[in-house]
């Protein structure tokens, strides 16, 4: 649809909606692109005029009325705010994408504030390619606001890289987050550059290289060993594996003086540290908000921000002065690694700071330190990748493989110990290896910044551009290379070298900027594959993938693992040990020694100085981009602090909240904990802040009760809900008003007692396999973890009685029923997601309307298709194999009889979607609160063996000589019911419950508004010492017959009370006592050496120790061994 046609329709659409007062909600966000995607479907203009204005008015006015039905009413000064925050987004994200355009210079469209960054998701070399295909040697792209100009052009990249190296094109692309690193090599920039620079070069030169290879030999045998294992036993090796290995082993040790057996010793702090390190994700948020606004990078920077995880970073910074301190210690050189050639560069004596002396001689401590970080990070993964690649070539290339083991034969006759000199002249391993970095270049992009305004052969280049070669695409360019998909090593054989354009060839990049590594990797990876084909050959296998697919995300990598045969070469022999060069670094307690103990003015002062220094960091910025900024700024604090002054003028105390966050970051510390410090601090009533959500925090009895139990049916009977539950918007949890009526009403009667009473042969089932899994550890004297036991009791209880899922979850972890399950129990109070609904709840609509849901929606979709099978395979037969409560909600369905369904029969029973999601929800709650729970319970018996020997006595006068647990005598178990309610008292299984308020109201004297969310901390309440004597004491006794009636119903709320209370509250109580019983009649509990006393409660999610509880299991004397029952 043109222009004119638009602003006509939107006119009349205006023009419309204005003569209609009953369209006050202007909630256009969604439906805007709907309609003008119509507009333009539909397309009227061959229609008379009158026609098209009634067309045009019908419908405008139709999809405004759509609009407005998605946002929730708001106050013309916040939709005054939103639009002009709308509009400066608008403006400040499109505004950079016209550069390349005014230069003529063509290119992909780029998306608000993405730019063309989305591409990437298809491999930066897949998006390179189609970019090259169809601009040719030259294109613009943007990253996120940062335009990236795309060159091809030989002399073009010889003038960049080379000839105004050290002028205009002198730093690479620095994204400022680099944390210690901000003085690495790669990443220092200008006269700091120059100086490190020219003091590292000589530390890679041929002679200081020999120096090294004596190490780098100890790690290809080690290599070549570890691979013979799978030639040995005949099976393919991944040789990404085995080369990673080498590669991280070859570096900490030439780097370090770390000596690590990475195949062997997976869990080694080095290694562990090193590959948190290598894990990016280009979705950081952190590199998001950089690209998004360039200009907070100076900011996060002063305020510590980092893309690498700073305890890694703290960690290897600690280590590498600790080897740096023992060898200045030591007056001898134990070794001739990089960390000790860069200690010899710098001066005997140290200068002053202030001194004028050779100022470009030496690095400085933590120079020497970044840059033996850097060489780890740089050449870790690309010298393991490009080995990789290298085999798969040889593999897939017998000819060339064989022609390469001549010369290897030849070279080093009778696998002769292999020397640096003869093995850096081997001219076709030179052409082989050039080739593979040739299709395979370590580096798919080369980037240097535009340090001002320059015209180049004809093409202007504006200041701060980043010029971007590929040098993927470069090296597969045909006209550069002829077949440039085909694996040719000739290519690079002394005839053609000469031939071949140095500026077209750039594995390492090029110029004074080049790789300061390159002659340390080509030796390293030299040496792995001469030393491995010295005994094998390689061959593919039938796991081996042809054609090879390349990893889309990250570094140039396979897609998956490559697999290979290796062959013992006939006259083999078995590698010569050198043996191995042991360096002790005692780095393990370097962590240890480093501690941070600033008190709370210090972190305050240094924070104020940050602020202080902030603007020092900001370059300089034109006039309207700073209005932009600070119009931005003000809408956002305006919104941000709009909500928080609502405590204060009803007078309730609280902590004082933060912008937009409100008092969510004191829940580091745990719900529980917080809501103690409120309590101890405001009483028994206080106000916080989730987000913009005001929560109003009782342990007031009487408020409870009106709130949980008077009021529900009329004011606070809906719970909280985020709005982004997917297909679980209909499950009785989040159900509300009506709707939850009607489906409680539904599943009431499925937790009868004796509905109760027809699951409990399911569960006997696994309560025997329980006891029978805990007896192995018991045999073998070892301890407990028993959540772990617990875990998967409860699964299999839960899955088996709601699904009719039969599951070993302690035996089959890998099944899809375990895996899913786990997936949707991890949930992050970081979620983004939440994050956004928390600070911009108007938004919540806007993305449920778009599908986006707080649970993994693939999970959801495996469950819901599950489920229906089973529910399909239920009512296809006539009869009915198991009573479990996806079967019990069936039965409550009306009977599909044509004509003799009733309005009131529909309206009772479940829709087909609402049993999956009531079904659904019964696992999601049923599982870790079950588990936990027994977990507490068995730590407060070990912890208190009166208490447990009295449970026993109870156990075993109920059931004598071990009989088999009945329903009825089990639920009548006095004291067993007092051990339970005490631990669910000192650990509830959910540390708060919440009602929102529909309408404001005044409750004896308490006035809450509406929407306010009124939260009740079920933790404090029941520690609270005036309801509970000795509260955070163990004591069963308070639920004996006798105490039972003094205490106050609405001071012990395990699972809520009231109408809307826990609805599988006797189910789970039933699984649990039925698994303690059936434990402790053959087991006693103990306490050990494992077992952490007090107990520390877990800050983040569910109520959980925090470190897993370890506890013996001792066979009673009398015990007998349970009885299977199926």
């Amino acid at each position: 649809m043109s222009v004119s046609h638009t602003r006509v329709a939107v006119k009349s659409w205006v023009q419309d909606c204005t003569g209609r007062p009953q369209l006050h909600r202007p909630q256009f966000l969604l439906y805007v692109l709907e309609w003008m995607h119509c507009s333009a479907e539909c397309d009227i203009r061959q229609q008379p005029v009158d026609t098209r204005k009634r067309h045009r008015k019908k419908r405008g006015a139709l999809y405004v009325s759509k609009m407005l039905s998605y946002l929730p009413f708001l106050s013309p000064s916040t939709w005054t705010l939103l639009l002009l925050l709308l509009g400066l987004l608008v403006v400040y994200g499109y505004w950079p994408y016209g550069i390349f355009k005014r230069l003529g210079v063509p290119g992909p469209k780029p998306v608000l504030f993405f730019g063309n960054m989305l591409n990437y998701k298809k491999g930066f070399h897949n998006f390179d390619m189609e970019c090259f295909q169809k601009y040719g040697k030259m294109w613009g792209i943007y990253d996120g606001r940062q335009p990236v100009l795309c060159i091809m052009d030989s002399e073009l990249i010889k003038t960049i890289l080379v000839k105004e190296c050290y002028s205009i094109f002198t730093n690479r692309r620095n994204f400022r987050l680099n944390g210690p690193l901000y003085d690495a090599v790669s990443v220092i920039e200008d006269e700091d550059w120059r100086r490190i620079r020219s003091v590292l070069s000589p530390s890679f030169t041929s002679g200081r290289l020999k120096e090294m290879f004596g190490i780098m030999k100890t790690h290809s045998t080690n290599l070549v060993n570890s691979m013979k294992k799978d030639a040995d036993l005949g099976k393919p090796s991944d040789t990404k594996e085995y080369f990673g290995a080498y590669s991280m082993d070859t570096v900490t040790s030439t780097a370090f003086s770390v000596d690590i057996d990475s195949l062997n010793n997976p869990k080694d702090p080095f290694v562990t540290n090193i590959k948190k390190m290598l894990k990016f994700d280009l979705l950081n948020p952190l590199f998001l908000i950089v690209a998004f606004f360039p200009f907070m990078a100076p900011i996060l920077e002063k305020m510590d921000f980092a893309l690498f995880p700073v305890s890694v970073t703290d960690f290897f910074y600690a280590s590498l002065q600790a080897i740096k301190t023992q060898r200045e210690a030591s007056s001898q050189k134990s070794r001739v690694d990089l960390l000790q050639l860069m200690m010899d560069s710098q001066p005997q004596h140290k200068e002053e700071p202030g001194s004028d002396s050779g100022p470009n001689k030496g690095l400085s401590d933590h120079e020497i330190l970044s840059q033996s970080m850097i060489f780890l990070f740089a050449g870790y993964e690309t010298s393991s990748a490009t080995m990789n690649f290298l085999c798969y070539n040889l593999a897939t290339h017998p000819e060339t493989l064989k022609k390469l083991h001549e010369e290897i034969d030849e070279v080093f006759p009778d696998k002769a110990d292999i020397q640096y000199e003869p093995l850096m002249q081997m001219e076709y391993l030179d052409c082989v290896l050039n080739e593979t970095l040739r299709l395979y270049p370590p580096a798919a992009r080369l980037e240097r910044v535009c340090k001002k305004t320059v015209d180049i052969s004809g093409v202007i280049i504006p200041k701060d551009v980043v010029v971007m070669v590929p040098t993927y695409v470069l090296h597969r360019d045909p006209e550069i290379w002829p077949d440039p998909e085909v694996f040719k090593p000739e290519r690079f054989s002394k005839e053609n070298k000469e031939s071949i354009d140095p500026y077209t060839y750039m594995p390492f990049g090029m110029g004074p900027r080049n790789c300061i590594g390159m002659r340390f990797a080509l030796a390293s990876m030299k040496l792995g594959i001469v030393e491995l084909l010295q005994r094998f050959t390689l061959t593919t296998c039938a796991e081996t993938e042809i054609p090879l697919e390349l990893d889309t995300l990250g570094l140039m990598a396979p897609k998956r693992p490559i697999k290979l045969q290796l062959i013992p070469r006939s006259s083999a022999a078995q590698p010569n040990p050198r043996g191995v060069c042991i360096y002790l670094c005692q780095h393990s307690n370097t962590e240890h020694n480093i501690q941070h103990s600033k008190s709370t003015s210090t972190v305050f002062a240094s924070l104020l100085s940050r602020c202080f220094k902030m603007w020092t960091y900001l370059s300089f910025l034109p006039a309207h981009t700073w209005t932009l900024l600070l119009l931005l700024l003000g809408l956002l604090l305006v919104y941000g602090y709009w909500p928080y002054g609502i405590f204060k003028k009803l007078g309730v105390p609280g902590p004082k909240p933060v912008l937009f966050f409100g008092n969510m970051l004191h829940y580091k510390k745990g719900f529980h904990n917080f809501d103690m410090e409120c309590f101890r601090k405001y009483g028994k009533m206080w106000g916080i802040f989730d987000g913009r959500q005001p929560v109003l925090c009782v342990t007031d009895t009487e408020l409870i009760k009106t709130v949980l139990v008077k009021e529900c049916y009329s004011l606070f009977t809906n719970r909280r809900n985020f709005g982004l539950d997917g297909p679980l918007n209909d499950a009785v949890f989040n159900a509300e008003d009506e709707d939850w009526r009607r489906i409680r009403s539904v599943l009431s009667p499925s937790f009868t007692s004796g509905r109760l009473k027809e699951m409990f042969g399911i569960m006997k089932t696994y309560s025997s396999n329980l006891v029978s899994s805990m007896k192995k550890d018991a045999d073998l004297g070892k301890p407990s973890n028993t959540k772990e036991y617990f875990g998967a009791y409860s699964m299999d209880v839960v899955t088996s009685t709601a699904f009719s899922v039969d599951i070993d979850s302690l035996n089959n972890p890998k099944d899809p029923f375990v895996t899913n399950i786990k997936k949707m129990l991890k949930f992050d109070l970081l979620n983004p997601l939440l994050i956004i609904v928390c600070f911009f709840p108007f938004m919540t609509p806007i993305l449920k309307r778009m599908g986006f849901a707080l649970f993994p929606l693939a999970v959801m979709d495996f469950f819901y298709a599950s489920l229906q099978n089973i529910k399909s395979e239920r009512e296809a037969v006539a009869h009915k194999k198991r009573v479990d409560l996806l079967q019990l909600m069936i039965d409550s369905q009306p009977t599909k009889t044509e004509g003799s369904m009733k309005e009131e029969d529909i309206y009772k029973g479940l829709n087909d979607h609402e049993i999956l999601s009531q079904s659904l929800l019964f696992i999601f709650a049923g599982y870790e609160t079950t588990s936990t729970t027994l977990n507490f319970l068995c730590y407060n018996l070990a912890t208190n063996p009166d208490t447990m020997k009295k449970l026993q006595d109870e156990i075993d006068e109920v059931f004598p000589d071990k009989a088999d647990i009945q329903y009825e005598p089990l639920m009548q178990m006095e004291y067993l019911d007092c051990v339970l309610n005490e631990t669910l008292r000192l650990y509830p299984p959910a540390a708060r419950l919440e009602r929102v308020c529909k309408k404001t109201v005044d409750i004896s004297g308490v006035l809450i508004p509406k929407g306010t969310v009124v939260m009740v901390p079920s933790f404090v309440l029941q520690r609270d010492p005036e309801l509970w004597t000795d509260p955070d004491t163990f004591k069963p006794e308070r639920f004996s017959k006798e105490n039972k009636e003094s205490v106050d119903p609405y001071s012990f709320l395990p699972f809520g009370m009231g109408p809307r209370n826990c609805l599988g509250m006797r189910f789970a109580l039933l699984s649990m006592k039925l698994a303690v019983a059936e434990l402790l009649q053959r087991f006693t509990l103990t306490t050990c050496a494992e077992t952490e006393i007090p107990l520390e409660l877990d800050t983040m999610g569910f109520m959980a120790p925090k470190r897993p509880v370890k506890l013996q299991l001792i066979p009673r004397s009398s015990a007998a061994q349970p009885n299977p029952r199926g």
